[in-house]
């Protein structure tokens, strides 16, 4: 018998246990990736549909003054909210767009701000 080499039983729970530490960890890590990507996914599209707002706005032309809102029937729990505002200048308009959608137990937004203007009529 004391020829044969071989691990321990001892040997084999300490092995094993860092292997179950370790996997426990990558587990951990994967786990915060997945929701890292879902989250970095939701913000994509929240972004795509305010420029969809933003295309849609500088397509009517000068915003009116004051918001409105609404939501995206293709994209539920996702809703939007435009505000037009003065500016010193009589044919720009400051426009924020805001879209915001659920991110677990609470409310995620990103804001788009840009400025639209109208070119002046020629006499």
């Amino acid at each position: 018998m004391r020829g044969r080499r071989g691990f321990t039983f001892l040997e084999l729970l300490v092995a094993l246990a860092v292997l179950g530490a370790s996997f426990t960890a990558l587990l951990v890590a994967h786990a915060s990736a997945l929701k890292q990507e879902a989250r970095a996914r939701r913000l994509m599209t929240a972004t795509l549909l305010a420029r969809d707002i933003l295309t849609r706005t500088e397509v009517d032309g000068l915003p009116p003054l004051g918001s409105d809102q609404g939501e995206f029937e293709e994209f539920p729990g996702f809703t939007w909210e435009r505000q037009s505002e003065t500016t010193e200048f009589e044919n720009v308009r400051l426009v924020r767009i805001t879209v915001a959608w659920p991110e677990g137990n609470r409310r995620e937004s990103m804001e788009l701000v840009y400025y639209a203007w109208a070119e002046e009529e020629e006499p």
